[in-house]
């Protein structure tokens, strides 16, 4: 319902901050077109989310932070390129986290 009330007066720009938390895999299936609509209306969209696996399937730009510090930023196409494809962007998440750990 928060979603709804958000974007319903057609924003140029939404904040998403874990909208997948509590979703069965179908809702957030439901939720991604929403957001990939909202993305073909014109409007730029911010995401923060821990679920990997669906930030790998929307995200244009990724951006990972740890402790406050950026760990990685890059597009999708640069951390194939960088990274390799055989890794997930979970597994490359825990691998810079544990990396930049103190």
């Amino acid at each position: 319902m928060q979603f709804a009330s958000a974007i319903l007066h057609g924003p140029r720009f939404a904040i998403l901050d874990e909208p997948f938390s509590g979703l069965d895999p179908l809702n957030q299936d439901l939720f991604l077109e929403l957001i990939r609509e909202l993305r073909q209306s014109g409007a730029s969209v911010l995401l923060s989310a821990h679920q990997m696996q669906l930030v790998e399937r929307i995200a244009d730009r990724i951006i990972v932070l740890n402790r406050g510090r950026c760990v990685l930023d890059d597009d999708r196409e640069g951390i194939r390129r960088r990274w390799g494809t055989e890794q997930t962007l979970h597994d490359l998440y825990v691998r810079l986290v544990r990396a930049d750990a103190p």
